[in-house]
């Protein structure tokens, strides 16, 4: 959740708030919520006049929401986030990154082959990323954007340990020449 939280959240009047634009993570956080926090979060879709909708989940606890300020030893600003990562276990280390990577992580078909990225604007965090992949064998190349953003990429016979790893990819892959062609069922959710 922390991970994720840094990646797609923010602290909002009475609690925290993440967005997503998948329908499939969006109800991954709702379940995580209900069953770590024993809180009923508020979902609602929000729709902007250039086509695109994200989906927000509002959890309202001010309990949870100064754990988490005191955690990233922040106040309401999240862009001044420092997370505490000297003193994660490797269990908690991979869950962090698995959140991170889930918010902000894409994949894409680059000259015939998968390559996965994640891009975000925290020096340190990013870094952290990079030694993760690395610890677990994963080879990942960081570079620095234009804008200002740290951007990490997988790439090759690397993608497939990442899929080890961090399954949600799994959801995002592209369609492969011969899947793209095949039509797909239509599923009828009344049933």
């Amino acid at each position: 959740m922390l991970g994720l939280f840094v990646g797609d959240g923010w602290f909002d009047k009475r609690g925290i708030a993440f967005s997503t634009k998948s329908y499939v993570l969006m109800e991954r956080i709702v379940v995580l919520v209900k069953t770590v926090y024993r809180v009923k979060p508020k979902v609602c879709l929000r729709r902007y006049r250039d086509g695109h909708e994200l989906y927000v989940v509002r959890v309202w606890n001010i309990e949870l929401m100064r754990k988490y300020q005191t955690l990233l030893k922040t106040g309401r600003k999240k862009s001044l986030t420092a997370v505490p990562l000297d003193i994660m276990s490797r269990d908690f280390m991979i869950c962090f990154v698995k959140g991170l990577y889930d918010a902000e992580s894409w994949t894409y078909m680059w000259r015939g082959r998968m390559r996965v990225s994640i891009e975000i604007y925290n020096e340190s965090i990013s870094r952290y990323i990079l030694n993760t992949f690395n610890s677990l064998g994963i080879k990942a190349y960081l570079s620095k954007c234009n804008d200002g953003a740290y951007r990490i990429d997988v790439t090759g016979k690397h993608v497939y340990t990442l899929l080890k790893y961090f399954n949600y990819v799994e959801s995002h892959l592209p369609p492969t020449p011969q899947t793209r062609s095949r039509k797909v069922p239509a599923v009828n959710d009344a049933g």
